[in-house]
């Protein structure tokens, strides 16, 4: 099974995300949560995009959840983000906390459960079973919101709700007795359960939609950068733009790609293959303007599209 893992998968393992703020656990507050933001720190895992602001958040700089003056507001945040963007192969993701051994899935922002819960649900048992097999310790696993608190803008739920990964956070031992000081010798038997519950995740099989990105501010006068990810290697990927917005249904037919935009009244870019893994890209030169123009893309191959992406090209 490992074996199969790594010769088919590329891991990227991040140790320490909050460097700063690690650093001041051993110099000063042992307990210390947020970065070293001036004026208190941001709780970084209540700075990502999607669901920021709502509730399991707090805009109280003093606040040990406090969120940050905007989404992507902290240089830690902002550089996941673009790591992740720049390798849009990561389909699954998992963010490592501790305690309370949860297994925790989307959404952490609202009661309201994700389009793939199912298949989240699934995995988590899944996950469940793998953690309890090792050492016997039982994990309770589901959607963050409800299992745990609500919590928005938090990491997963971006991962997932803005980069279709199926993504997933742990709490790792144990249910309070230690608390976040674990006794050394639980270390690695809870490594060795945590492992286990990961190589489980990335064994869960579902076809990813394919997903459209819009790589640089788009400014008049410079250059247009789209990429596809995900799509079929060597298959033609289609890109096309909109100024009227979109309404789905109806949307756009596109006969010979077998599939239904939904943009209105869509209009072809360019069609370029896709590499070997799965990425097409294009690049086109804008003209001077010097008004403000909302363009809605969509690409799509044949009998598969990605979402549609609202950009914002500012006047000059």
């Amino acid at each position: 099974t490992i074996k199969d893992l790594v010769d088919n998968h590329d891991f990227y393992i991040v140790p320490i995300v909050n460097p700063d703020g690690y650093e001041y656990t051993w110099t000063t507050n042992r307990f210390w949560r947020k970065n070293r933001h001036p004026g208190g720190g941001v709780d970084l895992n209540r700075n990502w995009s999607v669901g920021w602001g709502g509730p399991g958040s707090s805009d109280n700089t003093a606040s040990e959840t406090y969120r940050g003056t905007a989404p992507f507001s902290e240089p830690e945040t902002q550089a996941v983000r673009d790591f992740v963007i720049a390798h849009p192969n990561i389909l699954y993701h998992n963010d490592i906390h501790s305690y309370s051994q949860l297994i925790l899935q989307p959404w952490g922002w609202t009661r309201t459960l994700p389009p793939d819960d199912a298949v989240l649900d699934a995995m988590g048992q899944a996950m469940k079973d793998a953690v309890f097999s090792v050492h016997g310790m039982t994990y309770q696993h589901g959607p963050i919101f409800t299992t745990i608190y609500p919590a928005s803008g938090v990491c997963s739920d971006w991962f997932y709700g803005a980069r279709d990964a199926f993504s997933v956070s742990y709490e790792l031992r144990d249910r309070g007795q230690y608390g976040f000081v674990l006794p050394a010798n639980q270390i690695v038997p809870n490594a060795e359960e945590a492992f286990a519950g990961i190589v489980e995740e990335v064994s869960t099989t579902v076809e990813r939609k394919l997903k459209l990105d819009v790589m640089e501010p788009t400014v008049w006068g410079g250059t247009l950068h789209l990429r596809t990810s995900r799509a079929t290697p060597g298959g033609d990927v289609s890109f096309f733009y909109s100024l009227v917005g979109v309404q789905n249904p109806p949307g756009t037919f596109i006969p010979n790609l077998n599939v239904t935009l939904d943009l209105r009244k869509a209009k072809l870019l360019e069609t370029v293959p896709a590499d070997e893994a799965g990425i097409a890209e294009m690049f086109r030169t804008l003209p001077n303007r010097n008004d403000l123009v909302r363009v809605f893309f969509q690409a799509a191959e044949f009998e598969r599209t990605t979402d549609w992406i609202l950009n914002d090209i500012p006047a000059k």
